[in-house]
């Protein structure tokens, strides 16, 4: 109204971000990526392996508690994901070993902190009032959980909260520039080749998206797209003329033969 006209009302549209298709990494690259992965511990390949064989986002994995792991129906339990939904997916039965081992570590961190009096884990909702005791047992526990002990600012115990995420995302950043890869590659990297992987062993959509925990399907479709099966599968034109040219020299020389006779 600064020059006295009364404008019409404006309905604007919010810009749309351009779809862009994922970085996906071939099965043998996704292995030498892996191998370079460097840690004191072995824990960052441990994770990295981990984001790979079941399809977590890097702040799922991180969050993992001890009671999540299932290694009897060999399964693991995301618990309030993205969008607050809890999913199960599969444990890689290769992993199980070094996770046995890491358990056992983990349990012998528990019992030095139940000794000292700080073994508080902070539990989600209001299970902190309703069963105080559980925030010291050893299931409600972060899986990887920090080496110092810090103080929760809300209530102000003390325990081992869980490893930060950037922390494993510089190590997989670390682990692309020593395996000297050209495109860029991060954690999420990681979970779009274990997608796409799975759509080019047949895996149906449905179960795809179960596992990757999307609301809607047409996310998950994405994963057609650069998967080998689909345009990265289709011969090329130019190839099949050489094909073509090749089977031609083939039957001329099967004429000749014929009529040279035996």
């Amino acid at each position: 109204m600064v020059l006295g006209i009364e404008l019409p009302r404006l309905d604007a549209l919010r810009a749309k971000r351009p779809k862009r298709l994922p970085t996906v990494l071939a099965p043998e690259e996704v292995r030498r990526f892996l191998d370079a992965v460097e840690g004191s511990d072995g824990l960052y390949r441990l994770r990295a392996r981990l984001l790979y064989g079941t399809g977590l986002r890097r702040q799922e994995c991180c969050q993992v508690r001890v009671h999540d792991l299932d290694l009897v129906r060999h399964q693991l339990t995301v618990r309030h994901g993205k969008g607050g939904k809890d999913r199960v997916v599969m444990l890689p039965r290769s992993l199980e070993p070094d996770l046995q081992r890491h358990l056992a570590q983990r349990r012998q961190w528990h019992e030095d902190d139940v000794a000292a009096g700080q073994a508080y884990a902070p539990l989600p909702f209001a299970l902190a009032k309703k069963f105080p005791r559980s925030a010291q047992d050893f299931g409600w526990q972060y899986l990887f959980a920090a080496r110092h002990r810090s103080r929760d600012p809300k209530t102000g115990n003390v325990g081992r909260y869980h490893v930060h995420p950037g922390m494993l995302a510089r190590a997989v950043v670390a682990a692309a520039r020593r395996a000297q890869r050209e495109r860029p590659v991060g954690c999420p990297t990681l979970r779009h080749s274990f997608a796409t992987h799975l759509v080019e062993r047949g895996v149906d959509l449905r179960t795809l998206q179960v596992l990757l925990g999307h609301e809607s399907l047409e996310t998950t479709m994405v994963y057609t797209h650069v998967a080998r099966r689909g345009p990265a599968g289709v011969t090329s034109p130019l190839d099949l003329l050489g094909k073509l040219a090749a089977a031609d020299v083939q039957a001329a020389l099967e004429a000749t033969r014929r009529l040279a006779g035996p």
